[in-house]
Parts: C-alpha cells; sequence; structure tokens
C-alpha cells in the first residue's frame, strides 16, 4: 500500500464483511432469547425517578452555565447511574434448545465476529 493514502478496502475485505455481518445477523435471528427488565425498587416503591433526580439536575445546571463543573459531575454521574440501572436490571432468559444447535450458533456468532474483525484489520494496515 502506498504511504499516505490511508486505508483502503478491497473486494475480498469487503466480501468478509459482509459475510461475516450476515453471519452474525443469522445468529442473532436464531438465537431464541427473552429479555425482560423489571422496576427498580427501593424500601419496595419504584426508585427510577430518584435516579434521574440528578441527571436533570445537571442538564439544568449546565444550561444556566455551560462551564460549571458541578453540572458535568451530575450529568455523567447521574447517566451512568441510570446506565447502571438499566443494566442490572436486566433478566434474559434462553428458550429451550438443544445443546448441539447451541454451540452451531456459537460457531457461526463467533466465526462472524471473526471475519468482520479480518476485514477490519485490513483496513488499518
Amino acid at each position: 500500500m502506498v504511504e499516505g493514502r490511508g486505508a483502503q478496502l478491497t473486494r475480498g475485505d469487503l466480501a468478509r464483511f459482509l459475510i461475516g455481518l450476515v453471519m452474525a445477523a443469522a445468529c442473532l435471528l436464531a438465537w431464541q432469547v427473552t429479555e425482560t427488565s423489571g422496576f427498580w425498587t427501593l424500601w419496595g416503591r419504584n426508585a427510577f425517578g430518584l435516579s434521574v433526580i440528578p441527571f436533570l439536575a445537571g442538564i439544568g445546571l449546565l444550561a444556566w452555565n455551560g462551564r460549571s463543573i458541578f453540572g458535568w459531575l451530575l450529568l455523567v454521574g447521574g447517566s451512568a447511574i441510570i446506565v447502571a440501572g438499566i443494566l442490572t436490571h436486566q433478566e434474559i432468559y434462553s428458550d429451550r434448545m438443544a445443546i448441539f444447535s447451541k454451540q452451531l450458533l456459537m460457531v457461526f456468532l463467533l466465526g462472524s465476529i471473526g471475519w468482520i474483525g479480518r476485514a477490519v484489520r485490513s483496513l488499518r494496515k
């Protein structure tokens, strides 16, 4: 590759990327997973509203003064609390499936990640 021209995508790299993308999409469609989420509780009460207060206070302080360090801390901290609460209250259930089918899906999923990674890696060279 000529230096200074940037990364170039060859036909083979594009094909690898697209094959990996199709394989990953097929795996995610075939994997029968149910995801649920519950309300955040604090002493038996719904506590989601409490987690939004620092986020909203941060937005208010930043609207008043965009350089407010305390406002940025509240905004980032409130965002982190919301994301952590969402992630910690998720429940993921996998439907019944034969072990061979799950292994086959894992092979396709990991293979697709490998194909996509190989195509992306060649862009960095």
